[in-house]
């Protein structure tokens, strides 16, 4: 105990025992996310792996994808789609033909998405049945903005060869190379009921290729356009709208702040509409 006058012995310096538990709690929840997240993370590989040969002993098991059964307004390829990859990609529809009578093709279980491809080509096919009710007119739909180029030959039986009708379009082709103004890829097609029909879709690009087809009947892709455009433009509208505010704000203060974010709010816009195809359609209008 200290006497009188003198001055109490200074305190050893450090935290006190109490303040420490907070920090202590903090750090013990960490690890056991961490450890949690370790765990998931692994369960997901060993389920992965167990599924994957699975996955495919049955698709060759399946063999060739099952036809498309033209039923409705609205006919979905995927699961009905196989592919093969062209390294060349200078292989012409014979041999495409040809190597699908091989067996080459590998049938894919939903929509097309390759990712990036440098070099080469890839092919997509699929097999129609038209039903008695439903001749004529179809409209194929190729949701693929960054695909540079898109050829599509129409396989049938005429005789005893086969009849082929080739269109070619693509992001570096005009408008007038589609059948329909709309931001996406679309082409007519007949399919007469009790024929054979193929389909073979050539997609070659430097970004990302990836392809969602589906068989429409007009005036429910006539409704399904419409809906999606008035969508994007709403959201590609009030965007712009934010970015005009922004910029008048930040010149009307001089605050970089605001001219930054009017830029960013703009390209994040302009990206927008590119992804969705209708970048060159505004532009169509735009140019005289």
């Amino acid at each position: 105990m200290a006497g009188v006058g003198e001055e109490p012995a200074p305190r050893a310096p450090g935290r006190r025992p109490g303040a420490l538990r907070p920090a202590l709690a903090l750090v013990g929840y960490a690890r056991a996310g961490l450890g949690r997240l370790i765990l998931s993370l692994l369960l997901i590989a060993v389920c992965t792996l167990a599924l994957g040969p699975a996955t495919g002993a049955a698709q060759d098991a399946a063999g060739a994808a099952a036809p498309v059964v033209l039923a409705g307004d609205k006919v979905p390829l995927s699961g009905h789609l196989e592919t093969m990859y062209d390294p060349s990609g200078t292989m012409t529809w014979q041999e495409v033909a040809e190597a699908a009578r091989a067996g080459r093709f590998e049938p894919i279980p939903g929509n097309f998405n390759a990712g990036y491809t440098k070099t080469g080509a890839w092919w997509l096919r699929f097999s129609v049945v038209s039903a008695p009710n439903y001749p004529g007119g179809w409209w194929l739909s190729i949701p693929a903005p960054f695909t540079d180029v898109i050829d599509i030959f129409h396989l049938r039986r005429a005789g005893g060869g086969w009849e082929v009708v080739h269109r070619r379009t693509g992001a570096a082709f005009p408008l007038t190379s589609r059948d329909l103004l709309a931001p996406t890829y679309v082409h007519q097609m007949a399919f007469r009921a009790g024929e054979e029909h193929t389909v073979l879709l050539r997609l070659e690009g430097r970004r990302s290729l990836s392809a969602r087809p589906v068989l429409w009947r007009l005036p429910a892709l006539v409704e399904s356009l419409s809906s999606s455009v008035a969508a994007f433009s709403v959201g590609a509208g009030a965007a712009m709208f934010a970015a005009l505010g922004a910029l008048i704000f930040g010149l009307s203060l001089r605050n970089r702040a605001f001219l930054w974010y009017a830029a960013y709010v703009a390209t994040t816009a302009l990206l927008f509409l590119g992804h969705n195809g209708l970048t060159p359609i505004i532009f169509n209008f735009l140019t005289p």
